[in-house]
């Protein structure tokens, strides 16, 4: 594919640019000083030039809009002659002007001299045009402000594909309000249907949304979690019988063994914070037929769906990073709260006498802390130049996210970490596991065994409370046999997030580890 480089100046569509070159199936990169090394400003021509070539040769990016690209039109054109190169532009100089003060002064309060940067404007497009002429090459100097259908064949015709996309018409000047927090009025084209398929034109280079309000969502992930969510996808009849029969017969294996068996799903942060999703993302009433409803109403005694939990606790605060896909440490204390007086009322039921009365708040430390989020960090880095620079006055200097984090202060802690066992450590990859034991070698409390994913990440030294010995297993959601016959636990917890619950379709009642 060959490569296009658009050497439009700031306000002349170039955000708008890179996106549709995206949805045509480009994998292109804007405004990329940083990513390049390429100095801002640009002094040492020759230099930063071989920085930026090393950069288009890493095969990385097959397009490139805005700054450095207009800087070095000359080079790119001497350099790659052949491939697509496109000058956008306004109606008018008067035009641009206009848009280049309400969105820079007007919207951003920045001091510009907007004369200097209008001759230098004039100038370099005109440069571009001549330079464009005098070496036959290939060049598209357009209009952003003309017909959407038109502009869209024209740039379809230009670059020899064949598309139902139409222009779109992001970072508009109009399109911010900085007297409210979430600063832009919208970031994405009305969305009412097939969410998945949107953003996976538009986030070539990230799973990550997103919104306006300052919140980031996971998309497009490996197991089509949102599809199902709003419906577009089904759990089927099939896969809810299979899904409903592996619980079951967990509960019922492990029962007759005297082990409690229970499987948690922590929901996903959309379920739980609907509002906060991009603003003009159209969302339907929720799927009820989706996988985690479905098992939790299928098999109420054994598997609990922390939702109705976690959307209660949003009285208390956040329980969501924004930039994260897991709950955060006032979320995480709520799940680990309810979990806990679940089984604290199941192992009374059965007679025994442990005591697993969750922690009080009024128990633990509370302090700040501050937090990205692998969201945040997986995010385009063209979206997270746009969200954080259109949110800048409202987020904190350093960081995404600023918070409380729940903590048990060490001095009462109760267990302590203990090595797994040779056993173990040879099926221990890049997930770590994890093995406490009680202080008290006379300890009565019950003994637990869980498997899990990232969202016990912050609440597992909670849980561990609880437990005279714990094993924490990470290892891809299967429960293991054979660990359990070796372990002899009296507690069996399954944790995962909601996106990964549609694997029960074809998931199997127990896997053998190999211990």
């Amino acid at each position: 594919m060959k490569k296009v480089f658009v050497l439009g100046d700031s306000r002349t569509g170039t955000s708008s640019m890179s996106q549709y070159l995206k949805s045509l199936g480009w994998s292109c990169i804007h405004y990329y000083f940083k990513q390049s090394g390429v100095s801002e400003p640009v002094n040492d021509i020759e230099g930063n030039w071989n920085k930026l070539q090393s950069f288009i040769e890493s095969g990385e990016y097959n397009a490139f809009s805005d700054y450095p690209t207009r800087t070095f039109y000359k080079q790119l054109m001497d350099n790659y002659s052949s491939d697509y190169f496109i000058l956008t532009t306004r109606s008018s100089l008067e035009k641009w002007r206009k848009s280049m003060k309400s969105f820079f002064i007007d919207q951003f309060s920045m001091n510009i001299d907007i004369d200097r940067l209008a001759a230098i404007h004039e100038r370099l497009n005109k440069e571009i045009r001549d330079y464009a002429q005098l070496n036959n090459i290939k060049l598209l100097d357009i209009c952003i402000e003309q017909d959407a259908d038109d502009l869209s064949d024209t740039i379809k015709t230009f670059l020899e594909v064949e598309s139902d996309e139409l222009f779109p018409m992001v970072n508009s000047s109009s399109s911010f309000d900085t007297n409210r927090p979430s600063g832009r009025l919208s970031f994405f084209d009305k969305i009412e249907k097939n969410a998945e398929q949107y953003f996976d034109k538009k986030l070539v280079n990230g799973k990550a949304v997103p919104s306006e309000y300052g919140w980031v969502y996971l998309f497009n992930d490996a197991s089509n979690f949102f599809p199902i969510l709003v419906g577009e996808a089904e759990f089927s009849e099939r896969a809810q019988k299979h899904a409903i029969d592996v619980i079951e017969q967990r509960a019922e294996t492990l029962g007759k063994q005297g082990i409690l068996y229970r499987k948690i799903i922590v929901p996903e942060k959309a379920v739980v914070y609907p509002e906060f999703l991009p603003k003009n993302l159209i969302v339907p009433a929720f799927n009820e037929e989706r996988p985690a409803v479905v098992l939790s109403k299928k098999c109420p005694d054994v598997c609990t769906y922390l939702k109705d939990s976690l959307i209660d606790a949003k009285a208390y605060g956040l329980t969501y990073f924004r930039g994260d896909s897991h709950t955060n440490w006032t979320g995480a204390y709520f799940a680990y709260v309810t979990v806990m007086s679940i089984l604290n009322k199941a192992l009374k039921e059965q007679g025994k006498k442990a005591h697993m009365m969750p922690k009080k708040l009024s128990e633990l430390t509370r302090r700040f802390a501050c937090y990205n989020g692998d969201l945040f960090a997986q995010m385009d880095d063209e979206y997270k130049h746009l969200m954080t620079s259109s949110l800048k006055q409202w987020l904190p200097a350093e960081h995404f996210e600023e918070l409380i984090q729940i903590v048990l202060p060490e001095p009462q802690r109760t267990v302590e970490r203990v090595p797994l066992g040779a056993d173990y450590d040879a099926f221990v990859s890049n997930r770590e596991w994890f093995r406490f034991k009680s202080k008290d070698p006379n300890s009565k409390l019950p003994k637990a065994v869980v498997f899990r994913d990232s969202v016990v990440d912050l609440n597992l030294n909670f849980f561990a409370e609880h437990f005279s010995e714990s094993l924490f297993i990470w290892k891809g959601g299967h429960v293991y046999q054979d660990v359990i016959e070796k372990e002899k636990p009296d507690v069996v917890l399954h944790f995962m997030a909601e996106r990964f619950v549609s694997q029960y379709a074809h998931c199997n009642v127990f896997d053998k580890l190999g211990v």
